[in-house]
């Protein structure tokens, strides 16, 4: 490490125009360098004084630095640059039974131990060595000119010992994730905070004191977020509950008959009945935190679809054979108004004519109905044997 020092020779405005004396202006940043002019001492740190012209010997001095001895000529308004050099030493620091500490001098860090062979300007330090876990050793050490400085610190470990115990769960120390399930850690003394988390589940914090050298230990665990969810069943064609269902949770049965309220951790599920005498029925539900819904299924037994199905299909033949016979009386008055067309248009007599034309008609007219019954019994029978394969479908499912 070199100091500047500035030596700035300012002549007044006088003095430029008569001649005479000129000021000598001596500028430093430290106020603890000598400053002697031709073997006297004229100040330290920043000096200004009155010369004459001419040539003088200087001398500035400082404790650590080779003292800078120059000849220098007062000639008007000049610049003097000068630099001292220090008297410096080689140091070495390193820590013991662990490396890799912060070296603080003088409030700076300045590297890690160990340190090698670092030019160090001589003089006082403050030193602190610094690694977590460990106590903070600190010293104050002379580095003499020139004289190599070597020194080991012995570290003493500041810890003590946890265990925590977090099943399922991430371990948290001072807001750091550390690990899962169960840990065990080496820490500072003192008081931390420690949580575990788990998805759905209430964060459980504790603030636990470790101690010097010893061994702690805690258990964690995070209770559920939960919601209710109260399941029932009713019959549709009376409206009455059905009751002794089992309650499935995502094909889980739950141990639940209807109706019994469930207290399920926040999420989606689906919940589903299921009877030996019912077919099996389901819905989609989401529980937030202290949620109390109620979940109603609309349920038949499977000797009621029976029983629907056996009369759709008993409709179905009904429908069937109306239309058959509808069908078939129309295409019998047809030929009938057909023949009374043709004995209508060969007959001679007006009286026959007439007689036949009207038979035509009440024919034709019949024809028609009886089309469009059948018609509508073919809907009929259409309708009935979609119910009866409706309520079949639940009888194949059994």
């Amino acid at each position: 490490m070199k100091i500047k020092i500035v030596l700035v020779l300012l002549i007044s405005m006088f003095a430029f125009l008569s001649g005479y004396e000129n000021t000598l202006e001596i500028r430093t940043e430290f106020p603890e360098v000598n400053v002697n002019i031709d073997g006297k001492y004229v100040g330290n740190g920043s000096v200004t004084k009155k010369f004459d012209k001419g040539k003088y010997d200087l001398m500035i001095k400082k404790k650590g630095y080779k003292s800078l001895v120059k000849e220098i000529e007062v000639k008007g308004q000049d610049l003097f640059l000068y630099e001292l050099e220090s008297i410096s030493a080689l140091v070495k620091i390193k820590s013991e039974p662990e490396s890799g500490a912060d070296i603080n001098i003088d409030g700076k860090i300045i590297g890690k131990t160990p340190f090698y062979d670092a030019e160090f300007d001589a003089g006082t330090y403050r030193v602190e060595i610094r690694k977590e876990g460990w106590l903070t050793e600190r010293d104050t050490i002379s580095v003499e000119p020139e004289v190599k400085f070597e020194k080991t610190y012995q570290l003493t470990e500041n810890a003590g010992f946890l265990t925590i115990d977090a099943p399922g769960s991430d371990i948290y120390i001072k807001g750091q994730n550390v690990g899962r399930n169960k840990l065990n850690v080496k820490l500072s003394p003192g008081k931390i905070n420690v949580s575990a988390r788990k998805k759905n589940h209430y964060d459980d914090s504790k603030q636990i004191e470790i101690k010097l050298g010893e061994n702690s230990s805690c258990k964690l665990n995070p209770l559920p977020i939960t919601g209710k969810v109260n399941v029932s069943a009713k019959t549709l064609h009376d409206n009455t509950l059905a009751k002794g269902l089992s309650i499935f949770c995502n094909e889980s049965d739950s141990g639940e008959k209807t109706t019994s309220s469930l207290e399920l951790m926040i999420g989606e599920y689906e919940i589903s009945l299921q009877h030996s005498e019912y077919p099996e029925v389901s819905k989609k539900i989401k529980i937030e935190e202290k949620d109390n819904e109620s979940l109603i299924f609309d349920v038949e037994s499977y000797s009621w679809y029976r029983n629907k199905a056996n009369k759709w299909e008993k409709h179905t033949w009904i429908g069937l054979t109306t239309s058959a016979v509808l069908a078939g009386s129309g295409f019998l008055s047809n030929m009938q108004a057909n023949d009374n067309f043709d004995k209508y248009e060969g007959t001679g007599s007006t009286s026959e004519a007439m007689d036949y034309k009207q038979k035509t008609r009440d024919f034709e007219n019949y024809r028609d109905y009886c089309y469009y019954a059948a018609s509508g019994a073919a809907v009929y029978t259409l309708y009935s044997w979609i119910k009866t394969a409706v309520y079949g479908k639940k009888l194949k499912d059994k």
